[in-house]
């Protein structure tokens, strides 16, 4: 009677109890408190071999939580072919991954046809190359994270900070990067794209959008750069023709930093004291800036023929055209070019010529398609035109070829044009 008791009990307790109760529920780690779905939590001082293991048999909708502290790799991370993920940390000052000592791969962390990919409230420290590369992905969110190159040795630094390309529906807010040889927050050959709220300093470029469709740049800080922003469209790439851009209520200002990006990089071409340059893009709208404290130029619109740069592709427009520049505000712009720059040597004759002995606050070159009839083929459209300017006629220069044929007249470009749409996709 005892064994048949006893061997009920057994198997009472195999089955969750006889009265029916509920089988017991493992632990769940505080990481993972209040996270829905598959949740892996790593503690600091998590061995890089278990982080790494865990990636690599990510499944979709999984969230891998980094608990506050410093997470140390040699190597890169990387996410392929998984959908839903989210990496999170305890705060883009808390949690660091540090990648000081990497020894292999090209980014901090990558990730590849990974959409909906969520990075957020972590931070990465001196990545080996860029900071995070995601490509050829779907609805791509960074939200609260940094990426920071902190070696006084800029050749050790990364050439991108964050860094979505041939991605669609991308989200970046209020994220820091400081450092970056390139761009500090890099968008390209990219579709629907919101850049809001976030600080770039340190950087060649604060923000860059190349060769992308329908981007919004809003709200951004960009200060102690070489230049603030850069709007390009480049010959040679996967995606073409970059088209509708805009840019408003951004702080842009005192981006003097001498330009240590590589050599034959875009970047390289920036003079110190840029704010924003427009280089072959077409449809843009730049309002309610603040531009202030460049010692080049405040906002420079030019052709991607003024580079020199061959064009190598027939489809190729090297031209800006439809860039509408209004409502912003300029102080203390263009005091003095950088002439270690083939566009600063341009800009530096005409402060003699000019009001104050500073370059205008808008600048655009003058090259217009061959054929191109009218006082403004290209469609630059300044407004109420209360902003100086300055065509540099680089059509026309001198025999010392100078462009000392510049026009002031602004009066073909006090023109308007219809407002850009408003940027939208769902989780906005």
């Amino acid at each position: 009677m005892f064994r048949r008791a006893l061997w009920l009990s057994v198997l009472c307790g195999a089955c969750w109890g006889c009265g029916g109760g509920s089988p017991p529920q493992p632990a769940v780690d505080p990481l993972c408190s209040g996270v829905a779905g598959t949740c892996t939590a790593f503690a600091a001082g998590t061995s890089e071999q278990d982080i790494q293991r865990a990636l690599v048999a990510a499944t979709p909708d999984s969230t891998f939580v980094f608990g506050e502290g410093t997470f140390s790799f040699q190597n890169a991370l990387a996410l392929v072919n998984v959908a839903g993920v989210t990496l999170q940390g305890a705060g883009r000052e808390r949690t660091v991954l540090d990648f000081s000592g990497q020894v292999a791969g090209s980014e901090g962390l990558s990730a590849e046809t990974t959409s909906r990919l969520r990075v957020r409230d972590l931070g990465l420290k001196d990545p080996k190359g860029d900071g995070i590369k995601v490509v050829g992905s779907s609805d791509v969110r960074f939200e609260r994270v940094r990426v920071e190159w902190t070696s006084p040795n800029a050749a050790e630094h990364g050439a991108y900070g964050l860094y979505p390309v041939q991605c669609t529906r991308v989200l970046v807010q209020d994220s820091y990067v400081r450092g970056a040889s390139d761009a500090g927050i890099y968008v390209g050959q990219s579709r629907d794209i919101v850049v809001r709220r976030n600080e770039a300093t340190g950087n060649a470029v604060g923000i860059e959008i190349e060769n992308s469709q329908r981007a919004d740049v809003y709200e951004n800080a960009l200060h102690g750069n070489t230049g603030g922003l850069l709007l390009s469209s480049l010959p040679l790439l996967q995606v073409g023709n970059a088209r509708q851009v805009r840019a408003y209520r951004n702080q842009i200002h005192d981006n003097n930093l001498a330009n240590f990006a590589a050599g034959g990089n875009t970047a390289a071409l920036v003079p110190a004291g840029t704010g924003v340059l427009v280089l072959a893009h077409a449809d843009v709208e730049l309002f309610d800036n603040t531009v202030s404290n460049h010692h080049s130029v405040a906002m420079a619109v030019l052709s991607y023929l003024l580079t020199g740069l061959e064009l190598g592709e027939p489809a190729y427009d090297p031209y800006a055209r439809g860039v509408y520049l209004h409502d912003n505000s300029f102080s203390g712009n263009g005091s003095a070019p950088d002439t270690a720059t083939s566009l600063g040597q341009m800009l530096s004759p005409l402060r003699s010529h000019m009001p104050g002995k500073r370059t205008a606050d808008v600048v655009t070159d003058g090259l217009v398609p061959p054929g191109a009839s009218g006082a403004n083929p290209l469609e630059l459209c300044l407004g109420s035109a209360t902003a100086s300017f300055v065509n540099l006629h680089a059509d026309a220069p001198d025999e010392h070829g100078l462009f000392t044929h510049f026009d002031t007249d602004v009066a073909p470009y006090a023109c308007t044009r219809a407002a850009l749409p408003e940027v939208s996709f769902e989780g906005l």
